[in-house]
């Protein structure tokens, strides 16, 4: 493996002990396949179940895996930023370990990022088989985000989300909740950064339960409102915004 993996992908697990086996090595399989020389990093975010010692034991397994653990479960996000502190690889990107998106979609996505004709790859949901709750959620969210953020995108939340590293220091990402897909693409625009989306289907969860609730609503709203508000995002606005537009 070279010393510097081409890209370096983090998985979020929470509760996935019966998804961690079935969902990577598809993914491991498609990459070997490609060429395409890799990291991942598999968060296991603050599980209470056996996901910590699975991730562990594959790890052992396979030296290309790097393993990182959340003590405490801070959110969606949190899991997100602990596994980007740890990438190396020329190019970063991250999605849940809930299987709920194709190996073959994974790839594709890495593919583009490769044509150096853009700054962000992800995938965008065109067909979804994941319940009406969440539909509606991300429906209504994504048009209010739409409206107040102009977010060159109809679906925020869709990931493998896939960028270069240099980019990370850049973005700055701080929300350790659901609100980190939103403030990654806010960033991306407000920095014009060329965006590609890959329409794929998205399928059901393999195993386990999906933590996104009616709760979830408040949470995205909430967020939303008060963004524009938050210390961090000011400070972001006045010191990397204004030296990338400088540059």
């Amino acid at each position: 493996m070279s010393l510097t993996p081409e890209i370096s992908l983090a998985f979020t697990f929470y509760n996935e002990e019966k998804n961690c086996r079935q969902i990577l090595p598809p993914i491991k399989e498609a990459l070997e396949r490609a060429g395409i020389s890799f990291q991942m990093i598999l968060v296991n975010n603050g599980s209470v179940d056996q996901t910590g010692e699975i991730l562990e034991q594959m790890a052992r397994e396979d030296l290309r895996l790097v393993v990182a653990h959340v003590k405490v479960n801070e959110g969606y996000g949190g899991g997100i930023l602990e596994g980007l502190r740890h990438a190396t690889g020329k190019f970063v990107g991250y999605l849940s370990g809930d299987g709920q998106v194709a190996p073959e979609d994974v790839l594709n996505t890495l593919k583009a990022i490769r044509e150096d004709r853009y700054d962000l790859v992800k995938v965008r949901r065109v067909t979804r088989e994941d319940g009406w709750i969440r539909l509606f959620v991300s429906r209504g969210y994504n048009l209010m985000m739409r409206f107040l953020f102009r977010c060159p995108t109809g679906d925020l939340n869709g990931t493998p989300k896939i960028f270069p590293r240099k980019l990370l220091p850049i973005l700055d990402l701080r929300s350790k909740d659901w609100f980190i897909d939103p403030e990654l693409m806010i960033k991306s625009a407000r920095l014009g950064l060329r965006l590609y989306e890959i329409p794929i289907t998205f399928y059901p969860r393999k195993e386990g339960k999906s933590s996104v609730h009616f709760g979830t609503i408040f949470e995205f709203f909430k967020n939303a409102i008060l963004f524009p508000l938050r210390k961090d995002y000011r400070q972001w606005k006045k010191q990397k915004l204004s030296s990338w537009r400088v540059a």
